[in-house]
């Protein structure tokens, strides 16, 4: 893990912040091109990631191993 940090904390700024530094010709995205999605989908997806998450949240929060039964 500190390798990777290392790794990352040496490339330099300017590569980075420069929008322009992988110029392939091929236009605003290069050899990809922007596909519009409609806002339904987005919603629906986002809604669908949340729900999830809130799920998933739940599940690792409110549920409990069962306890054992100290017999005395």
């Amino acid at each position: 893990m500190l390798m990777l940090l290392g790794a990352i904390a040496f490339i330099p700024v300017e590569a980075i912040a420069s929008p322009h530094h992988h110029d392939h010709g091929g236009g605003e995205y290069g050899k990809f091109s922007k596909i519009e999605q409609p806002l339904g989908l987005k919603v629906g997806i986002t809604l669908a990631g949340i729900g999830l998450i809130g799920l998933e949240l739940w599940w690792f929060m409110f549920s409990e191993p069962p306890r054992k039964k100290s017999s005395d």
